[in-house]
């Protein structure tokens, strides 16, 4: 299963890179972004997995996650990361561990304390869309 889901995601982020005049992939951005917190790949996320990758982003250790910080370490291109940070931050560019919990409890839609992959990717293809993404250059959004 997730060597279909790397072979899957390799070919998709061959056309977003391909693509990336006309736009996006979401699918392949949230697998790539999903792929970063799931430490022992074995397709969840644990609430220990989440706060590693927010404690291993706060590259000074002060408790807050900066939008430099973010962009630094996340999958997504530095506009999207800006945008999906600042969508659980209030838009000020610094994130606390606090606010940097809420998407991951908002994910677990079943409630079971662990991330399934597709509650991950449902999720985050919804914040991509929020900012005015929708697959392969379509936007939703009037800027």
């Amino acid at each position: 299963m997730h060597l279909f889901i790397l072979i899957l995601l390799t070919a998709d982020l061959v056309y977003v890179n391909s693509q990336t005049t006309q736009g996006y992939n979401l699918k392949a951005l949230s697998v790539k972004e999903f792929l970063r917190f799931d430490a022992n790949h074995d397709g969840t996320i644990t609430l220990s997995e989440w706060e590693t990758v927010l404690r291993g982003d706060d590259d000074d250790g002060d408790g807050i996650i900066t939008c430099d910080e973010y962009v630094r370490h996340s999958s997504s291109p530095h506009n999207i990361a800006l945008g999906v940070l600042n969508q659980f931050n209030g838009g000020d560019c610094k994130l606390t561990h606090d606010e940097g919990l809420v998407p991951y409890h908002h994910m677990d839609g079943n409630g079971d304390g662990i991330l399934q992959e597709i509650e991950f990717i449902n999720f985050y293809i919804q914040v991509l869309k929020n900012l005015g993404l929708t697959d392969h250059g379509h936007t939703t959004k009037s800027t």
